[in-house]
């Protein structure tokens, strides 16, 4: 879901989408914890900045939860 100005049309803010295992999935699990590369980041005004993360998974012997290839 996207949430729109009325009156510019200007984009307020969006929706975060979730993909979460559920209790009883045999096949995949959740992420337990996430590590990032920089614990903070000071970012000016229309610059950019990528920021590798890693994933910790509660079960080690089932597959990440990957609908969604980015995390946010």
């Amino acid at each position: 879901m996207i949430l729109f100005d009325d009156t510019n049309g200007n984009v307020i803010g969006k929706t975060p989408s979730a993909h979460i295992a559920g209790k009883y999935s045999n096949k995949y699990t959740n992420a337990k914890s996430i590590k990032l590369s920089k614990s903070s980041v000071e970012i000016a005004k229309d610059k950019s900045v990528k920021i590798k993360a890693t994933t910790k998974l509660q079960d080690k012997s089932r597959k990440r939860m990957d609908l969604l290839r980015q995390l946010r």
